[in-house]
């Protein structure tokens, strides 16, 4: 139906859509809608907020926790973060109805605790990206070190192997 008949016919008084609002029109096949991130199933590894393009997702640190931020009113839907995500903690809805009263609303968060370094005690990853990474690779000796430490470490035993 052309735009202008559409307009005319709304003009005349008559309803194009009567069943919405008051029956939900199922989403078309193959429509992205509003990603969902599962709390259980996500490590906190940060692919997702590497590669949103609208930054709606971020991962930022917050006393000591390591806390995934997803804001909704900034998301554009190209579903690249459900794509990346390695733990496919990210699951695309066919969700379309997004309005809300509150930009709180517009807002979903994740809270991961983090690991500390061994020898500095710095705070450097989330615990469970950690043990997927123990859990790949087995136990490894610079596991829990931060970066600055296992170079520090790194560039010791380089150094110890040349004298």
């Amino acid at each position: 139906m052309s735009r202008l008949r559409v307009l005319l016919e709304a003009f005349r008084g008559r309803v194009t859509l009567k069943e919405y609002p008051f029956k939900t029109l199922s989403a078309p096949e193959g429509f992205r809608g509003l990603p969902r991130v599962d709390a259980d199933e996500c490590i906190g590894c940060g692919a997702c907020t590497l590669i949103c393009p609208s930054h709606a997702l971020r991962l930022v640190e917050e006393d000591g926790v390591l806390v995934l931020k997803h804001f909704v009113s900034r998301c554009i839907f190209c579903t690249m973060c459900a794509d990346v995500c390695p733990q496919q903690a990210i699951v695309v809805t066919k969700d379309y109805e997004l309005a809300a009263l509150e930009q709180s609303e517009l807002e979903a968060s994740i809270a991961h605790m983090m690991a500390e370094c061994k020898e500095c005690s710095r705070r450097f990853a989330s615990e469970k990206t950690l043990e997927k990474v123990k859990e790949i690779l087995g136990e490894q000796p610079y596991l829990y070190l931060c970066p600055d430490c296992r170079r520090k470490f790194f560039i010791a035993a380089l150094t110890m192997g040349r004298r």
